[in-house]
């Protein structure tokens, strides 16, 4: 599995990517074409990789209190605190200048 990274909803909200992270944990089946075109039933391992991908929503969500928060959720859950924080969609507020900001304030 490779890592993969759950976006923040719309409104800001951490806890629908955390649900994301949790069910990407577990084993899944599906059914699916095999390379011959038949149908077949497959079974993943679950991916242990999942992050939250800090993007932002209403109001930008990459403050020191924004990655605490989000990161309090993810231990109530027993996961890895990884997370990445877009400086663009709503942490820049679709203003692709105060990206560089953006960078600065994170990296403080």
């Amino acid at each position: 599995s490779c890592p993969v990274g759950f976006k923040n909803g719309t409104d800001g909200n951490t806890r629908i990517a955390v649900d994301a992270i949790r069910a990407s944990r577990a084993s899944h089946m599906f059914l699916s074409p095999d390379k011959n075109g038949q149908m077949t039933i497959y079974q993943t391992s679950g991916n242990p990789f999942g992050h939250i991908i800090m993007r932002g929503g209403k109001k930008p969500n990459y403050h020191a209190e924004d990655i605490a928060a989000a990161c309090e959720t993810l231990a109530e859950f027993d996961l890895p605190e990884h997370l990445v924080v877009d400086f663009s969609h709503g942490n820049c507020q679709k203003q692709h200048r105060r990206q560089l900001d953006v960078c600065e304030e994170v990296c403080q």
